[in-house]
């Protein structure tokens, strides 16, 4: 995960305070007078001297998210795969909630990342940031999103609502504006302002999902729509004693269902928190095209357990390379244990190992590992069943002798002729 973190301000604190005594030492001169006097006092000119280097590397230097600095860099997902869509999901810590401290919602940053890089995302994360800092992140943010890619917006920690829009509080955000109860716009960044940054990568559309609404009453105001590009957004709005984290491990179960748009992914959130604890807004006409876990996904991916035939017939199953499939299917498994698609391949590929070595051998076939003992029900068990009856012959006893009778033969016709005048039979 790619972090964008706070800068040297201490360091550019002690430039200032250098700075300042400089111009206001020697002579008791103060600052505006030692400005006039710069080429008049040699002590002045070495101040001013010092002045413009610490004004050069302040401004070249000291402030990393400058118009000088590099863009930011995306992390990019280890399981790339050509055949869906660009995915890019930039995760904003909105640091204004007096109920969940920052380094939990840096926390649930992590993990929100870790989860949407194994599901396909590029991702990006700008963590606890002061204003000017969150702003310049924000607009750089925009160099890593191609044309075309559909881009998730999370904001974990508390957002405000005012005016028909949302706004990110950044660390500096003092307790009145976190109330509502100060001028919004100098210390906050609009939710909208991120939206027309990103709309100008044009990408496909842009989702949002805020863990901490609870108190915006509403936002009816927000706009489906920005430079034409699709925005949908969802709003979770805690109540009770819900932690932070309870509300991010509900978020993080609900991704994990595979084939989920986004509407439906809001529907599944709602059935989720029947015990009143979470309350879900959403703008209307959520996207129906955006997955956090597309169904595609893990199937096109270069791995060798994709390779497992799950509908293989007995002569494939037989002749079939098993071992490192099998091997990489457990893998996958550990990794990944909410995509069903490695399961099944890997349930199969154990059917088909049992299968195979109970095929080469009666002693194996005929044993509590072979695939009748493990496999009663199997896919392949008229072929077992076949094999093991081979292995298995009837034995055909011979008679014993009470079993044998004479059968009576018809009397033979006797042989008569007659000799020397006397009739004879034999």
């Amino acid at each position: 995960m790619r972090w964008i973190g706070p800068s040297c301000e201490r360091r550019n604190l002690n430039f200032i305070a250098s700075m300042v005594l400089c111009l206001s030492s020697g002579s008791g001169v103060a600052a505006p007078s030692a400005i006039s006097n710069a080429f008049n006092r040699p002590k002045h000119l070495i101040c001013m001297i010092r002045l413009a280097i610490f004004t050069a590397y302040f401004v070249l230097v000291g402030i990393p998210t400058s118009a000088f600095a590099q863009p930011l860099d995306w992390k990019r997902s280890d399981v790339p795969d050509a055949t869906v869509a660009a995915k890019r999901a930039l995760i904003v810590v909105s640091n204004g909630s007096h109920r969940d401290p920052t380094a939990l919602l840096e926390d649930n940053a992590r993990k929100y990342s870790k989860l949407l890089g194994d599901l396909g995302f590029d991702t990006l994360t700008i963590g606890s940031q002061p204003r000017p800092i969150l702003d310049q992140s924000i607009r750089k943010s925009v160099v890593g999103v191609p044309a075309g890619a559909a881009v998730a917006v999370l904001v974990t920690g508390f957002v405000l609502a005012r005016d028909g829009d949302l706004f990110i509080l950044p660390v500096d955000a003092s307790v009145e504006v976190a109330n509502g109860q100060a001028a919004i716009d100098a210390e906050t960044i609009r939710l909208s302002f991120l939206f027309r940054r990103l709309a100008v990568a044009a990408p496909k559309e842009i989702i949002a999902l805020l863990d901490d609404c609870s108190a915006t009453p509403e936002f009816s105001g927000l706009r489906a729509r920005v430079s034409e590009i699709p925005v949908s957004v969802l709003c979770l709005r805690k109540k009770g004693d819900l932690p932070g984290a309870g509300s991010v491990n509900r978020v993080m179960s609900a991704m994990k269902e595979e084939g989920l748009n986004y509407k439906q992914f809001a529907n599944r959130l709602r059935s989720n928190s029947t015990d009143g604890s979470l309350d879900i807004t959403t703008s209307n006409d959520l996207s129906t095209s955006f997955y956090f876990f597309d169904p595609r996904r893990f199937e096109s991916i270069d791995n060798l357990c994709n390779k497992i035939a799950v509908g293989a017939s007995a002569v494939q199953a037989r002749a079939a390379s098993l071992a490192e499939s099998v091997e990489a299917c457990s893998i996958a498994v550990r990794r990944w244990p909410y995509v069903s698609g490695f399961r099944a391949r890997h349930n199969a590929g154990l059917e088909q190992q049992v299968f195979q070595n109970s095929m080469k051998s009666c002693a194996v076939t005929k044993s509590r590992e072979g695939y009748k003992s493990k496999y009663p029900n199997g896919r392949y068990i008229r072929e077992a069943t076949t094999f093991f009856d081979e292995c298995s012959p009837v034995l055909r006893t011979k008679p014993s002798r009470s079993h044998y009778h004479l059968t009576p033969q018809p009397p033979s016709r006797a042989n008569c002729f007659i000799f020397n005048g006397v009739r004879r039979c034999e």
